[in-house]
């Protein structure tokens, strides 16, 4: 609408060429064919073949004579793009009006006309229609079937990512691997990296024991009582005792395995309190032998009355930390661990992390490949 309230053909509209920020504002891009609508071609000079714009949103007559096209090429182009975002998949160049709503059927056939003289004439009145019916009960009554299936497994996709981060943290003085092993089914694994006060670091990593949809969901409120907690307190045991006390209070929440890890680079010191998960591995600079903490905690939401303890170690400058998700032999886990870092010191610690990993998966054959699992690695560089 500003651009042709100013006279400005775009004439390459296309998803590529449209942006969102992160304030949920429109931002079109790449103005290099725009033309003025004022702007005449020069007698003088022979006609030129030659092709303008993207084929797939490009309007019939635009391929034809890219030079005379009027503001209904825009039109034509931003019906595509339409068509392609209520469907959710790129067209391809084929259109099927009938797996849409009926409201939108009728207001794409006429964006889509292929006779430009049949479409509409002004932006106005297309963004007048679409609006209109967007904010109208015509969308919902006309919604396919699939529709719903097709919305609740995006929500549940959008829900399953926000349960793991996509990157690892960037704290001072810490290099810090990550790899999440995504299983086909639903994840009900939650991992968060949390900055506390007084130069400390806390890393969360918790499984539900309900499997599917329903551990998913579960999970993510864990994720949010977690989240609140660890910025009230930064001492294992009484944030997971309240934790504990939470979810068993609330009827609706199955238990849940979940270690609680605190990196105190100033104090040279760890602190991990581990529920039912026995998952953390320290591998000393000096002497290089992997070294597991021993716990016995219970599982969250099992015992009201349940004591949790956690365990402090030393930490130094150079050795490492591997903290994970799977439940594994830890005889064969620690032969893992001794040989890799026999064999590969000088490798990335990313690079490690991933052999570690490919090892841990070929020598445990009962490692589901629906089953979804993290293993995290920290260095502690000085």
């Amino acid at each position: 609408c500003h651009l042709h309230t100013h006279g400005i053909i775009h004439r390459d509209l296309k998803p590529e060429n449209i942006l969102i920020t992160d304030s949920g504002e429109v931002k079109v891009i790449d103005f290099g064919i725009a033309q003025l609508l004022t702007e005449k071609p020069n007698p003088d000079e022979p006609p030129k073949q030659r092709i303008i714009g993207t084929p797939i949103y490009m309007s019939p007559e635009q391929r034809d004579n890219p030079d005379t096209v009027s503001y209904p090429s825009d039109i034509y182009s931003l019906g595509i793009v339409a068509y392609e975002l209520v469907t959710g998949k790129l067209s391809h160049g084929q259109i099927h009006l009938n797996v849409l709503p009926e409201g939108l059927q009728n207001i794409l056939h006429k964006a889509l006309q292929p006779n430009p003289e049949n479409r509409y004439q002004d932006i106005v009145d297309f963004i007048t229609d679409i609006s209109a019916y967007l904010n109208s009960t015509s969308l919902q009554k006309e919604k396919k079937p699939g529709d719903a299936l097709s919305e609740l497994a995006e929500n549940m996709q959008r829900a399953n990512l926000s349960l793991t981060p996509l990157a690892a943290p960037e704290w001072p003085s810490l290099e810090i691997s990550l790899i999440h092993h995504k299983g086909s089914n639903a994840s009900n694994l939650y991992c968060d990296f949390v900055t506390l006060a007084d130069n400390k670091y806390g890393i969360i990593l918790a499984e539900c024991k309900t499997k599917g949809p329903e551990g998913m969901i579960v999970t993510s409120i864990l994720k949010g009582m977690t989240r609140v907690l660890s910025r009230l307190s930064d001492q294992p045991e009484e944030l997971i005792t309240t934790l504990n006390d939470m979810v068993i209070q609330d009827a609706s929440m199955p238990t849940f395995s979940l270690s609680y890890l605190i990196l105190n680079p100033e104090e040279n010191q760890i602190q991990i309190l581990s529920c039912d998960f026995n998952n953390l591995w320290i591998i000393p600079e000096k002497t290089k032998v992997p070294e597991k903490t021993s716990q016995s905690n219970s599982a969250l939401g099992v015992d009201p009355e349940a004591e949790f303890h956690e365990e402090i170690k030393e930490w130094h400058p150079q050795d490492l930390i591997f903290l994970n998700s799977l439940i594994s032999n830890d005889e064969i886990q620690q032969e893992i661990f001794s040989e890799e870092f026999k064999e590969s010191s000088e490798l990335s610690l990313q690079k490690q992390t991933e052999n570690l990993l490919r090892k841990i998966k070929s020598s445990e054959p009962k490692l589901s490949s629906k089953h979804s699992f993290s293993l995290i690695g920290i260095l502690r560089k000085d």
